[in-house]
């Protein structure tokens, strides 16, 4: 049995129920996006004091900073749009028209592009970061819920819930060339390019899936706690967070073992967890709109 671990880290309060969370290590600053009051909390990251909230779309879900412009983009799940913000500035630049519920967002700063995940009209919209439009929509995927990017092999692995598979895209061509069975109603996903694995977060099933991308197959699932919604992968340390929602915890998973070594509780519907580059680990806690910190100290090893 995985042991559980007291309670422990910091909160600070944030908007009203924040299902995704965001860090932009290069510019030292926290996004949470809060659905039920509509906005962004942008948030000092060394000291977790809010600098500015602004407003976003309807229901905002999810959002992805881009640290080599400082810029950061807020899917609105009930409103088919994407909230441009400049953190720094404590502005909002722009609101860009995508598909009807945009679920997920994932930014790669290398080709300054930003990649949508639009959930009820089945595509994948492509914006360009440096005039912030929609240049490519890509279709053929069922109701994608994640997204992550791999951006020196030209690829995005997308989980469609509908489906129950992993949808590996070649962004040039805009075309799926492969598709990858994991559990039921796959959400949340990370990718080790280096080692050409995934990991997957199986609403349903209560299950993490580990896929070999290379063979195009699942290697093994991890049991975790109830509706695991997202991951998180640090790859410097060999672990992989997962927040459970209905559990009221956080996984953590050791990536060589690929085992659980504990579970965090967290309380408060956790929704969306993201990490910085010292390993510190926050949560998105819906229930209570606030987002908790747990530094590396905090997280069993």
């Amino acid at each position: 049995m995985t042991p559980s671990v007291e309670p422990v880290g910091e909160t600070a309060r944030v908007g009203s129920k924040p299902w995704g969370v965001a860090v932009d290590d290069a510019n030292g600053l926290l996004y949470t996006a809060n659905e039920a009051d509509n906005t962004v909390s942008v948030l000092d990251l060394e000291t977790l004091s809010t600098i500015a909230t602004l407003e976003a779309g309807a229901g905002p879900s999810a959002v992805a900073a881009n640290p080599a412009t400082g810029l950061a983009y807020v899917t609105n799940a009930f409103s088919a749009s994407v909230t441009v913000i400049d953190g720094l500035a404590g502005d909002v630049l722009t609101t860009i028209a995508v598909g009807e519920g945009p679920w997920d967002v994932v930014a790669d700063p290398e080709a300054n592009r930003v990649f949508v995940a639009n959930s009820e009209s089945d595509t994948i919209s492509i914006i360009d970061g440096e005039s912030n439009t929609v240049v490519q929509t890509l279709t053929g995927i069922e109701e994608p819920w994640g997204v992550a990017v791999d951006a020196a092999g030209g690829l995005l692995y997308v989980s469609s819930a509908a489906s129950g598979v992993v949808a590996v895209v070649d962004v040039a061509s805009g075309q799926v060339v492969d598709e990858i069975e994991v559990g039921d109603r796959p959400r949340g996903l990370a990718v080790d390019t280096e080692a050409g694995v995934a990991y997957v977060a199986n609403v349903e099933d209560g299950t993490v899936s580990v896929v070999d991308l290379v063979a195009g197959e699942e290697i093994v699932t991890v049991e975790v706690d109830d509706l695991p919604l997202a991951v998180a992968l640090d790859l410097s340390r060999g672990r992989l967070y997962v927040v459970n929602s209905f559990g009221d915890s956080l996984s953590v998973i050791d990536t060589d073992t690929r085992r659980e070594l504990a579970t965090v509780p967290t309380s408060s519907r956790p929704w969306d967890v993201a990490l910085s580059a010292d390993g510190s680990v926050y949560v998105a806690l819906s229930g209570s709109s606030q987002v908790l910190l747990l530094a590396p100290d905090d997280i069993p090893s």
